[in-house]
């Protein structure tokens, strides 16, 4: 028994070009010529950053709170007053290193004393410091009594009268020397040896009497033995 005949397909059916010719060629598959660019390189890729918490806390790492720094950067006060050198101690130039020497080289000056010594008269006394009343006050106590003891110096009864005198009124003059009388004294006790040196004996005791009631806390080492001058002397 014979096959049965194929079946015909059209040149429309199997794609190829109307008329019925050869299919078209295919495109040739690209070529790859060695001027081409080479292919990209791949580098490894960069490591994430990290979160933001760690960021941070390597900030904080990497440089210290604001506190730290002033503390790094200058200490407090308190520690810089002590790290300061008293100024006292620092060093002194050579004039001034002498000058404090010198100033401790010198002895303390003498402390003046608070009364007469017990053996002054008016022979020892010393006058050179006194004011010039006090310097004329002194002259005029002792020219009276050296002229009550030339003619009085035989007697020994008045000699040793006088010898008192000569101490107490002594004590006057040293105080005189010393600045230790007070201007309202140092005022009668000039209107005194003015009238005495005039011989107004009268006008000299009036000025011994106020001094008695005025100024006798202060004057009353004395005014015995001025008194006992003063009769003395107005009796030759």
């Amino acid at each position: 028994m014979d096959a049965p005949p194929a079946p015909s397909v059209s040149p429309r059916s199997r794609g190829g070009p109307a008329g019925g010719g050869p299919p078209p060629a295919a495109a040739p598959p690209p070529s790859y010529s060695p001027a081409a660019a080479p292919p990209p390189s791949y580098s490894p890729a960069p490591s994430a950053a990290p979160p933001p918490m760690q960021q941070q806390q390597s900030f904080q790492q990497a440089s210290p709170p604001p506190q730290q720094q002033f503390q790094h950067q200058a200490p407090p006060p308190m520690q810089q007053q002590q790290q300061q050198p008293p100024q006292h101690h620092q060093a002194l130039s050579p004039p001034q290193q002498q000058q404090q020497q010198q100033h401790q080289q010198q002895p303390p000056s003498p402390r003046r004393p608070a009364g007469p010594p017990a053996d002054v008269t008016l022979s020892t006394v010393q006058s050179s410091n006194c004011s010039p009343s006090g310097a004329q006050i002194s002259q005029c106590v002792k020219k009276m009594h050296d002229e009550c003891f030339q003619q009085l110096a035989s007697n020994p009864v008045r000699k040793k009268e006088l010898e008192d005198c000569s101490k107490r009124l002594g004590q006057l003059c040293w105080r005189l020397n010393e600045k230790q009388v007070s201007a309202a004294v140092e005022e009668k006790l000039m209107k005194l040896c003015d009238a005495a040196s005039r011989g107004d004996w009268a006008t000299a005791n009036s000025v011994h009497v106020e001094m008695t009631t005025q100024h006798w806390d202060e004057c009353s080492g004395f005014l015995t033995a001025l008194k006992r001058l003063l009769k003395t002397r107005s009796a030759l």
